[in-house]
């Protein structure tokens, strides 16, 4: 989502080589912390998989999120 926002952003890109110059310029442009927690989400959602016997996660996901975001608030 991070990047994706990023490569877009303020950007008319219009055609595919562009597209890929901006992706690489911001992929070498994230910070390790930016990494270290995409993986660590990743983790969380794989696990959650494993718990669920490769059942659908999104609507665990969406609600934990706006329980963690209502409590940060």
């Amino acid at each position: 989502m991070y990047l994706r926002k990023n490569v877009f952003r303020g950007r008319h890109i219009t055609d595919i080589d562009e597209l890929k110059r901006v992706i690489r310029r911001e992929w070498h442009a994230l910070h390790q912390s930016q990494i270290n927690r995409a993986i660590d989400a990743f983790r969380s959602r794989v696990r959650k998989v494993v718990e669920l016997n490769g059942g659908h996660i999104e609507k665990f996901f969406l609600i934990f999120n706006l329980v963690i975001h209502s409590w940060l608030m």
